[in-house]
């Protein structure tokens, strides 16, 4: 088989492949986009991203310092972790 006859066989193959595989995620795509419009669930609240970021730093503390109170707790009773907040309040 030559390469101009390789190159025939894999563009025979390949572009109907491609373009089905594109064709169904399109049509996912756009399947999930109409239900995502009339899903109450999905759309009640829109968020802005400064929201977001407030709120994923917000996280980011709390993990912070649950992460301080576990060494803490190590520091207090070496090889017991006490991950409960009503202990250190």
């Amino acid at each position: 088989m030559g390469k101009s006859e390789l190159v025939k066989w894999l563009r025979d193959r390949l572009v109907p492949c491609t373009n089905q595989s594109k064709n169904v995620v399109d049509r996912a795509l756009k399947d999930f986009n109409d239900l995502k419009q009339v899903d109450p669930l999905a759309s009640w609240f829109k968020q802005s991203s400064e929201s977001s970021a407030r709120m994923l730093d917000r996280i980011q503390n709390l993990a912070s310092a649950m992460a301080d109170m576990m060494k803490y707790s190590l520091l207090i009773q070496p090889g017991t972790i006490t991950p409960h907040l009503s202990v250190f309040y």
